[in-house]
């Protein structure tokens, strides 16, 4: 996909080319694991599987499947960014993408702590404020507490890189 888009090819050829990948991808996985065909069409060969789609374990098929998830993505935000010039949007991912490795570090190695941290001073908040089904009820006891949770943590995460972004500071290999 890099050496398509820096190519000499028109900016139609290569979105048709992200996005044709990108069916090839599926189409594959498709025919090794059958368990990934819509349900319409499952019946006819159900239960038959060369590999199966593993994500946790990143069975062949699973690499292809995400593989024709991430060329799909990769033209979706091509046509929007490069073909159509609507840069403003994507400032928060290229926050992040300057800084993916420190993101990828501390979603690993701080993420449990930094979920503890919001709860206890979001309870101590709550305290506070007087507050019985405050914040820390959207982070514990509310149906969507887990979606809100991760995305606490996200934002926390977000912010150190915004403030390693407005710093210079970028971890590179």
């Amino acid at each position: 996909a890099g050496q398509v888009l820096r190519s000499t090819r028109t900016p139609q050829q290569i979105l048709r080319w992200l996005l044709a990948a990108g069916l090839l991808c599926f189409l594959v996985s498709m025919a090794i694991d059958t368990s990934t065909w819509p349900a319409a069409v499952q019946g006819i060969l159900s239960g038959w599987s060369l590999c199966p789609a593993v994500k946790r374990i990143w069975t062949p098929t699973w690499a292809v499947f995400s593989s024709g998830w991430t060329f799909w993505f990769l033209a979706a935000f091509y046509w929007s960014i490069d073909i159509r010039g609507w840069k403003r949007w994507a400032w928060p991912l290229s926050v992040v993408g300057m800084n993916s490795i420190a993101m990828y570090c501390m979603s690993q190695l701080m993420r449990g702590w930094t979920r503890s941290s919001l709860k206890t001073h979001f309870a101590t908040l709550d305290s506070w404020l007087g507050l019985e089904h405050g914040l820390q009820y959207l982070l514990v006891d509310c149906p969507y507490a887990p979606l809100l949770e991760r995305t606490a943590v996200l934002f926390v995460f977000w912010l150190i890189c915004w403030w390693m972004y407005r710093q210079k500071i970028f971890v590179r290999i």
